[in-house]
């Protein structure tokens, strides 16, 4: 069932590859749409392991919820809670970026890089 879902983590690496090359170039509004993206694929190819269909919704609490619907840790759940406020700002960029000229700075995308690292580090345990 892996294979069936496998493009989702695919296209996520994609959009963290190109959300670290606009970082680089310091077009954060666009480093911080790509780790939405990123984030919002590594949540559906997750729950599309657990579940054998994943929630067709771009909102990342949706896919949140969903991941600690089909696979409880306790980790996880300490993770999310801890991490609400940026949780809350990379939802934010995927409208915000995309429609307004919305300033981010260095130290915000910085953080949302590390949020992204560290949910993957969590949710790829799931992936066996």
């Amino acid at each position: 069932m892996k294979d069936n879902f496998l493009f989702l983590r695919q296209k996520g690496e994609k959009f963290y590859s190109i959300a670290r090359e606009e970082f680089l170039k310091g077009n954060y509004d666009m480093a911080a749409l790509n780790l939405e993206q990123s984030i919002q694929l590594y949540l559906k190819f997750t729950i599309g392991l657990s579940l054998g269909q994943f929630p067709h919704t771009h909102n990342i609490q949706k896919l949140i919820s969903g991941i600690t619907d089909a696979a409880v840790s306790d980790k996880l759940k300490n993770f999310l809670t801890e991490n609400e406020i940026i949780i809350k700002d990379i939802e934010k960029s995927y409208f915000e970026s995309r429609y307004f000229d919305t300033p981010y700075t260095h130290l915000q995308i910085e953080e949302m890089f590390d949020f992204h690292k560290n949910l993957i580090s969590i949710i790829s345990k799931l992936w066996t």
